[in-house]
């Protein structure tokens, strides 16, 4: 499986160069996972490149993945908003 480009804040993996710098998509996506008496969430949003072919929800996989490599606090957690757009106005 080919890994999409994307830039989340201090999240940075590459694989597909984004078009013209900007990636054709953006994404917003937004977690929760336990922590302690209480609960961790942070919004990780960002412009990407999906590989030719992939569907949403192989993208979404992918990304929790990603970010729960970054960040192990967020493996396995809860996704409590997704969004994913052409990157174009």
């Amino acid at each position: 499986m080919t890994t999409p480009s994307q830039t989340t804040g201090t999240t940075q993996t590459t694989g597909h160069a984004p078009a013209a710098g900007t990636g054709t998509h953006h994404f917003v996506l937004t977690l929760q996972a336990p922590a302690g008496d209480g609960f961790l969430m942070h919004t990780f949003t960002g412009p990407i490149t999906p590989p030719a072919g992939w569907t949403r929800a192989e993208l979404l996989t992918e990304l929790r993945d990603q970010i729960a490599d970054n960040h192990p606090d967020y493996q396995g957690a809860h996704i409590v908003f997704w969004s994913l757009e052409p990157n174009a106005l």
